[in-house]
Formats: structure tokens, sequence, C-alpha cells
């Protein structure tokens, strides 16, 4: 296997829906956390991710406190994940490109969900399938993408698989 071949898929997953900015609560917004509604929400279509997932894999997370606790949802969950662990490219206005270098150095089996934010995800699909860090798609909150990739993750070497909404993840979640 070439390095940094996936034997699975990528999952992009924007985190779950956070508290309301307040910078009396949380000077740093990297310390905002996801609402209680959120995070009740989220654990819905966090059982309907799962539904999609491979038996094995990993959760790689933005070090951002919503995007930890989103990530910790998914593991409650998909009972074939790693624990999550922290991913320094992933970051809430980080670079596209240099994540998608990071993950075709990095060779993985299973599904990998990557949790993190906006632009930096969209942009990431817009690199996958077009060679342009552009918005081609829309990822709500606690929304997934999956990407296939013929090769290491690189530019124009995506397929779309799928997206689907919060809405979605979580109606799938409650079928038997």
């Amino acid at each position: 296997m070439t390095p940094g071949t996936p034997t699975g898929r990528l999952i992009l997953l924007r985190h779950a829906p956070a508290a309301p900015r307040d910078p009396r609560r949380w000077p740093d917004d990297r310390d905002r956390p996801l609402s209680d509604e959120g995070a009740e929400d989220f654990l819905g279509a966090a059982r309907g991710l799962s539904r999609l997932l491979s038996e094995e894999g990993e959760i790689l997370t933005s070090a951002l406190r919503r995007a930890r606790q989103t990530a910790a949802l998914l593991h409650r969950a998909w009972k074939g994940s790693s624990s999550p662990r922290l991913f320094p490219p992933l970051n809430e206005t980080g670079d596209s490109g240099g994540l998608l270098a990071a993950l075709g150095r990095r060779p993985w089996r299973g599904d990998r969900v990557l949790v993190g934010h906006e632009p930096q995800l969209v942009g990431l699909v817009g690199l996958a399938l077009t060679g342009e860090a552009i918005p081609v798609v829309d990822l709500s909150r606690g929304g997934a993408i999956a990407l296939a990739f013929s090769g290491p993750p690189g530019p124009q070497r995506g397929t779309l698989l799928w997206g689907l909404s919060r809405k979605q993840l979580r109606l799938l979640g409650e079928q038997e």
C-alpha cells in the first residue's frame, strides 16, 4: 500500500450546535461548548451516523471544545471507533490544503472521521473534488459528508459518496 493510501472512507463532520457566543462566559471562543439541546440532538444523529460507518475506524478532532464534545458523542455511539484524538491540522480557520496534505501522509484502515469547522471542511471537499478549496457543498452543524479517494488523499482525487444533515442522521438513528 502506498503511504497515505486509505482503505476506508473519509467522513467530514461539522461540530454540533454550540451555545451562543458570549464573551463574558467564554472570553476565548475556543472554550464555547455545545448547547444542551445541540448535544442531545446530536447524540441521535451520532447513532444514525454510526449505522453508516465501518466496523472499525478513528475519530480525529480539532482542539475546540465544541468539536471535542461532538467527537465524544460520536465515540459513544460508534462502538468500532478508537477514542477521539486531537489532530492539529483541524481548526476553525485552518488551511484546507494543509489538512488534505496531512491526511495524505497517514495511512488508515476503516473509516476516518474528522470533526471540525467551517470553512475548512467544505474547503477540503472542494479541494478533493475540483482541485480548488472552494465551497461546493453545504455542511450544516452536526451534518456529515463522506468522501472516497483514488490513492492517497489529494486534490482532485476525491469522490463524493454522500452528504447528510443532522436531522437526516437523527432520523436514520431512529430506525430499527
